[in-house]
């Protein structure tokens, strides 16, 4: 279960389910941990592609997916 990265980000780093702190962010990671174990849940970064929800600390960023730098599909 895929659920996409946020604009809103803690402060300081995290695992990636605690950096992302926007409400759609949030309500989506609900969600998705009721419908799939949570070690089945992914968040899609756009910095840092593919995350576990434990993975991390994660340093909070400024980049959106189409962006210089942000990952690709081919990656």
């Amino acid at each position: 279960m895929l659920v996409g990265c946020g604009a809103r980000k803690a402060g300081r780093p995290a695992a990636a389910a605690a950096l992302y702190t926007g409400p759609y962010f949030q309500s989506c990671l609900k969600a998705a941990v009721v419908i799939a174990p949570r070690d089945r849940v992914l968040v899609l970064s756009a910095r840092h592609g593919l995350l576990g929800l434990d993975d991390g600390p994660i340093a909070p960023y400024e980049l959106t997916l189409g962006q210089p730098g942000a990952v690709t599909a081919a990656q």
